[in-house]
């Protein structure tokens, strides 16, 4: 079982103390005068103590060591250079992504309101006729399809009754010239079954913090600051956000890292096996909007890209709508529209994807102002396959933020924006910056001013783990604390042995181990580079070959053999970390930890895996998954289990 400890280590203050332990002073006159002034000193830092113990809480300054993200008995973890020498080759500044040269939309939304911009018509066509919209609906019990209702003909404005409506115009000879997708958030009254009936009032606000959650596929903390340093200076010095230096994640790609955020477990422990995915839906895992719902929040999930959705990729959905707003089903209706996208589909008609989908949860937090909300939108399309594409989007979350900020949409929210891993493929991933980056994804948390006043020693360890290792458990224990509203200092925060809430300090002992991150994830230990003749290494590569080919056995699927080691590393354990844990000395001092990439044949598959050599044995163990490193594209376009995509190269393309 993964333990760690709660010791705080201890420091004795410096004072006049003889060889045996008592004061010592040749001087009474000059001792008595010493311990005046002493107390007195005292008196004085009590009284302002009392009088601005809110404030002093607050900044939570802690020592660390320069050129580490962090810096404690159990971790460190190098600070790294964003645009490192080895890397510059592959970082590119890009423009702000903006749609191709099409007309503006002809129609747009005003609150609840579907207006035709006059200012287009005669752009569009000299000879307009009219518009008409097809009400988009969810499939019952399925979460790939939907309906789309009969045309209903407007040639005017009109205030909406549905959440989500295609939009056609035509000319007078009833030739189409104009098509859009238009998603409004109807006001809604949550029943405690989660069921929704359209209501013109909203509830009131019961008080509790509502929590959004704006996730961006792929983006390190190391490419944030390329690609999106905008918004992180805005996050950062306009709003206050605290940026999480040592934030760990935990699993390969998207959903294994999802998972342990949202419902607190590996996908294993689920239970779920990855090789019945697609035909299993998602309902029974318990995702924390649940909960929230149950406390009376109202909930939202939006995606952009459904084809490659967290919840939907390989694997089959949820039977049942899981939030009260979900935009899934409007995001599919577009998707199969093929003639509304332009600029390297990108952009339906005159708007980016990735506005749409901010635009909507925009509106859905200012529809919902008053009342609590739980949000969760994840952006894929932009950033997930190209390391600087997602510069392109820097604007937008910038101008996201600063509507919210302006709108006060902000005063009783706490805000995390987040990614699930950094770019996962691709010439940057090969080097050393690459792997670590991989590992460490952005994650920022805004806490609202009045949540800092009311609640000082919370905010205090909210900015001190800023630099103490973290992982996506620490933010399911954190939003069980918000959901029960456990911010006291002497409240019972939520916990467990590999994570626990953020709302209390995170131990400076705690290591990768006691996390429940796998060698092959943490990024806590140094590494020596090997030449990659080593033979040590090249036994721990070719073992690792031998374990894909055992995970594959599948006739459809080309046994592989190691073509070459790109680059090899001999992991070295902190010595800090053996000082203050001595039950790892012994353990580990007759293992190695060795972390290969390495190319395979056929189809020249790149990989990395983390095998352990039992020295005493002469053994190897595999410790954690194995990483695919490069785009496997079609290779694997015969089998259909997410885990074995990675590795299979299917026989009929020799």
């Amino acid at each position: 079982m993964y333990k760690f400890s709660s010791r705080e280590t201890k420091i004795q203050s410096p004072g006049f103390i003889s060889r045996t332990g008592g004061l010592k002073s040749r001087n009474p006159r000059k001792l008595v005068t010493f311990l005046t002034l002493c107390f007195s000193a005292i008196g004085v830092l009590a009284l302002y103590s009392l009088l601005t113990s809110t404030e002093r809480l607050i900044p939570a300054k802690q020592t660390l060591e320069k050129n580490y993200l962090v810096y404690t008995p159990g971790c460190t973890i190098p600070e790294l250079d964003p645009y490192d020498e080895s890397i510059r080759k592959f970082v590119q500044e890009v423009p702000d992504l903006h749609c191709g040269k099409v007309p503006l939309s002809l129609t747009v939304q005003d609150g609840l309101w579907m207006r035709i911009n006059q200012s287009q018509i005669g752009i569009v066509s000299p000879i307009f006729g009219h518009c008409s919209y097809s009400v988009i609906t969810r499939t019952p019990n399925s979460d790939g399809d939907f309906t789309l209702s009969k045309p209903i003909k407007f040639e005017n404005d009109f205030e909406v009754s549905d959440e989500y409506i295609s939009v056609s115009c035509f000319n007078k000879e009833g030739k189409i010239m104009y098509k859009n997708y238009h998603a409004f958030v109807l006001p809604k009254n949550i029943s405690t079954e989660n069921q929704t009936v359209y209501t013109e009032e909203a509830s009131p606000s019961n008080g509790q913090p509502s929590v959004v959650f704006v996730g961006v596929d792929s983006v390190s903390q190391l490419n944030m600051i390329r690609q999106l340093n905008r918004t992180r200076h805005f996050l950062t010095q306009i709003l206050g956000s605290v940026e999480y230096k040592g934030y760990n994640k935990v699993a390969d790609n998207t959903f294994v890292n999802i998972v342990p955020l949202l419902a607190g477990k590996f996908i294993a422990e689920v239970p779920f096996d990855e090789s019945t995915m697609r035909n299993r839906f998602l309902d029974d895992i318990d995702f924390l909007w649940k909960e929230f719902s149950s406390a009376g929040y109202t909930t939202f999930l939006a995606e952009d890209a459904p084809h490659i959705g967290t919840f939907n990729y390989l694997k089959a959905g949820f039977r049942q709508p899981p939030t009260d707003y979900y935009l899934r089903p409007f995001s599919l209706a577009m998707l199969r529209d093929k003639s509304i996208w332009n600029t390297n589909s990108y952009c339906v008609v005159d708007r980016l994807e990735t506005r749409i989908v901010l635009d909507y949860m925009s509106d859905f937090l200012e529809q919902n102002q008053n009342k609590s909300v739980f949000a969760y939108a994840f952006l894929s399309k932009i950033s997930h396959d190209l390391i600087n594409e997602v510069g392109g989007s820097d604007y937008l979350y910038l101008k996201f933020f600063q509507n919210l900020k302006e709108k006060n949409l902000l005063e009783n929210t706490i805000l995390f924006f987040f990614s699930d891993h950094g770019i996962r493929f691709g010439g940057l991933r090969n080097t050393y910056v690459g792997k670590m980056e991989e590992r460490l994804p952005m994650m920022f948390i805004h806490l609202p001013m009045s949540f800092k006043s009311r609640y000082p020693q919370a905010t205090r360890n909210i900015n001190l783990n800023a630099h103490r290792l973290t992982t996506p458990f620490d933010i399911y224990y954190t939003l069980k604390d918000i959901v029960s509203e456990s911010f006291e200092e002497s409240s019972d925060h939520h916990q467990s042995e590999r994570g626990l809430s953020l709302f209390s300090e995170v131990s400076t002992n705690r290591t990768c181990e006691s996390a429940a991150i796998a060698p092959h994830w943490c990024t806590c230990q140094s590494q020596v580079e090997l030449d990659v003749h080593d033979k040590i290494a090249r036994r721990a590569a070719v073992f690792a070959v031998d374990h894909i080919n055992q995970d594959v056995n599948n006739s459809m699927c080309a046994i592989l053999q190691l073509k070459a080691i790109n680059r090899a590393w001999r992991s070295v354990m902190n010595p800090e970390v053996l000082k203050h844990n001595h039950n790892l000395l012994d353990k580990e001092q007759s293992v190695t930890d060795y972390q290969i990439m390495f190319t395979s044949v056929p189809g020249d598959g790149q990989f990395e895996a983390t095998v352990r050599h039992v020295e005493t044995k002469d053994l190897f163990k595999l410790t954690g998954d194995i990483s695919r490193i490069n785009l496997y594209g079609d290779q694997s376009h015969c089998v259909h289990d997410t885990k074995l995509k990675k590795y299979c190269y299917c026989s009929v393309q020799i």
